[in-house]
């Protein structure tokens, strides 16, 4: 039989005592702990109590267990005082928003001629509990207003507390079955008088009943029992016997209102009625959430803590759990999951650890119910420091076990169930967690969560697993907040798949330039969730540039310049905001846009004869003017261009007055032919080179 058994710590821990036989006897204590998974910065230390002393060894041993490894701890001790005593044994792994660990205890009784240890044992004994009556109360409040009763009756009153667990704080027993009895005989023979059931104060109220108690007697002699049991929850031993209390008896009560005082619940047995209320808070979150769960029975202090397949309305508890409301309701929780599911989770149940990788199902039938037992309590404990309203999930008195849900540093997977509980409790609480994309501003409280696990069905049952069953259902649903969820599933390391934005449309912008100048291209796409989306630009020429992000539809720019000149095909694909993070492909390449590329190159022409009026040179038909020190210079782009200078002109030489006609003769580099056709490639310089004729003319003003 698989049972839905609570979570275990995984260290180990065993204590032993030796040699030690009588008074002022000298012995060695032995305390060893191992771990199956990682534990880092784990104390542990033995505690002795004022009846034994060190007298050689340690007492305390602080590292990290690596899985598989065990740890030993030994100490000489001595036996010093008569008395009854309890050796601790204590490990704790300690890590940011986690703690577990676990201690053992041997009970020592010390005599002048004998010791005896043995393991401190559970709780046992009858199931009547041991109570006190308190201080007197205060009548009930607006009595004397209530309309007279008839003459020759009593209304019985009073009220019912538990001592919490450091027996100083007390608690209302809230909502039990209260009986009223006749006590005749001594005791000997009872008489149930009338039945109701405690408020949320503890108080109780009996409708009025007949004094009459028989012939030559009094008023009734009265006594008043409480029973673990109403509509929500029954708790019992491990046999099955209900837990009781019963009042002292007032005897020959007058007629009236009679108050029978505030009892309390005192003693080992009073855990029964913590594990009472802590069921009556989370009956009361799930009725808060539109849902009315059936009836459980606890059975404590029994020989575990969990819930049997076979019985699923069952909850069995260890000694020490009742104290641990998060234990309490992780179990009832499991019994929620299955009345409305109609069914165990598959693949669920055994034995398991906070950061243990099992599988997906098993993950979520450990995870949800630890999220709602932590959820519960913040939403509906006592808020102090015995019942906190807060994130962390404990479980302090058979192991040690500190979990926060906001800030733990859990394992990661869907099969974890550590991350399960994170991730709802992340999606519903209202702490702004720093994620993947920004922060974690969904503050979604319970109801949509419970909506998914109580409503949402696929393949014809209930969610089964984190992903990808609830995340489907909470957007089935109509929940939505698509990236922020992403996100939080993200941060716990469950990648969802996220469809990819559309194809990019062909990247629009020139299609001819040059090469070293910037050019400008665009594009643009949507996205299916409109998440944000960044481009990647091919430039055809092996290099490549992402965007920023853009809003979906938005158009993206990106500029690029060719280093040289050719025919270039520029494409583009793009990814959204969650495509580097591994969960979301890149886009297909939008089609080609096709770019040709020329090369700028500079030409130079020289005219070093040139007249201080300068010569004429045209290059492609467009006149420059070159002077002897100063020459042309012209931008063009490479490839075929027409030149020419001057034929001939004439220059003032010698004497003023006298001019010379200078005739081109050839560029510099042999060609003679003028105008001519050139090939640029490459930055060139040219320069024409004119001859002078022979004879000089005179003129005022040569023509």
């Amino acid at each position: 039989m698989v049972k839905m058994v609570k979570r275990s710590a995984p260290i180990t821990v065993s204590l032993s005592l030796s040699g030690i036989s009588s008074m002022d006897q000298e012995g060695e204590v032995v305390f060893s702990v191992s771990s199956t998974e990682w534990a880092p910065n784990t104390e542990a230390k033995i505690l002795l109590p004022e009846g034994f002393s060190k007298v050689a060894g340690s007492l305390s041993w602080t590292g990290d267990i690596v899985a598989g490894q065990t740890i030993v701890i030994r100490a000489k001790v001595k036996a010093e005082k008569v008395g009854d005593w309890t050796i601790e044994g204590q490990a704790i792994s300690k890590m940011n928003g986690s703690t577990f660990g676990k201690s053992s205890c041997l009970h020592v009784s010390i005599s002048q001629d004998a010791v005896t240890i043995n393991e401190v044992d559970p709780v046992t004994g009858t199931n009547e509990e041991s109570i006190c009556l308190l201080d007197e109360q205060a009548q009930l409040s607006g009595e004397s207003g209530v309309a007279p009763m008839s003459p020759g009756t009593v209304t019985v009153y009073g009220w019912w507390y538990f001592y919490e667990e450091n027996s100083a704080t007390l608690r209302p027993i809230r909502h039990v079955k209260v009986d009223l009895w006749d006590s005749d005989l001594g005791g000997l023979i009872n008489y149930l008088l009338a039945t109701t059931y405690t408020d949320d104060d503890g108080h109780y109220q009996f409708p009025p009943i007949n004094n009459d108690d028989g012939f030559l007697e009094d008023g009734l002699d009265v006594f008043v029992k409480e029973y673990s049991d109403n509509s929500i929850v029954k708790v019992t031993d491990n046999a099955g016997n209900l837990y009781w209390g019963q009042t002292g008896v007032d005897s020959n009560v007058p007629d009236g209102w009679h108050n029978m005082g505030s009892w309390a619940v005192t003693g080992d047995n009073r855990g029964n009625k913590a594990i009472l209320d802590t069921i009556e808070i989370g009956h009361e979150y799930a009725s808060s959430l539109g849902y009315n769960h059936v009836k459980v029975e606890i059975r404590w202090p029994s020989d575990g803590t969990y819930v049997p397949s076979d019985d699923p309305l069952t909850i069995r508890l260890l000694s020490g759990d009742e104290w641990d409301e998060d234990v309490i309701l992780h179990e009832y929780g499991h019994t929620i999951q299955h009345s409305i599911y109609g069914e165990w989770i598959p693949n669920a149940g055994g034995l398991h650890t906070w950061n243990q990788h099992t599988n997906p199902n098993f993950a979520f039938s450990e995870g949800w119910p630890t999220f709602f037992a932590v959820a519960a309590n913040f939403e509906m404990g006592y808020g102090d420091s015995l019942y906190p309203r807060d994130s962390w999930y404990r479980d302090h008195v058979d192991q040690i076990i500190n979990h926060e849900l906001e800030t733990d540093n859990h394992a990661y997977g869907v099969d974890v169930e550590g991350a399960v509980a994170c991730l709802l409790w992340d999606i519903y609480d209202s702490s702004e967690d720093v994620l993947a994309h920004g922060t974690d501003s969904l503050s979604a409280g319970m109801s949509p969560v419970w909506d998914v696990f109580a409503n949402y069905l696929t393949g014809g049952h209930h969610v089964y697993n984190i992903q990808p069953e609830f995340w489907n259902g909470w957007f089935d649903r109509g929940h939505n907040h698509y990236q922020v969820m992403w996100d939080i599933y993200y941060h716990h390391c469950l990648l969802i798949y996220d469809p990819p934005p559309e194809t990019p449309s062909t990247p629009s912008g020139p299609t001819s330039g040059y090469v070293s100048v910037m050019y400008t291209y665009s594009t643009s796409t949507t996205d299916p969730h409109d998440d944000e989306i960044c481009y990647l630009f091919d430039w055809g020429d092996g290099t490549t540039l992402w965007t920023d992000w853009y809003a979906s539809g938005a158009t993206a720019n990106a500029s690029h310049s060719w280093s040289s000149p050719g025919e270039y095909y520029v494409r583009v694909k793009a990814q959204d905001i969650h495509g580097p993070l591994g969960a979301s492909p890149d886009t297909s390449w939008s089609p080609y846009l096709t770019v040709k590329i020329t090369e700028l190159v500079n030409l130079v022409v020289n005219v070093p004869q040139a007249p201080p009026e300068g010569v004429k040179v045209w290059v492609d038909g467009n006149p420059y003017t070159a002077y002897a020190n100063t020459p042309v210079s012209v931008t063009i782009n490479a490839g075929q261009h027409t030149l020419q200078a001057e034929r001939s002109f004439l220059k003032e030489e010698w004497t003023p007055g006298t001019y010379f006609f200078y005739f081109f003769h050839h560029w510099s580099d042999g060609s003679t032919e003028n105008p001519r056709t050139i090939t640029l490639t490459s930055d060139t310089t040219l320069t024409a080179i004119y001859v002078r004729s022979k004879y000089g003319i005179q003129s005022e003003q040569p023509e």
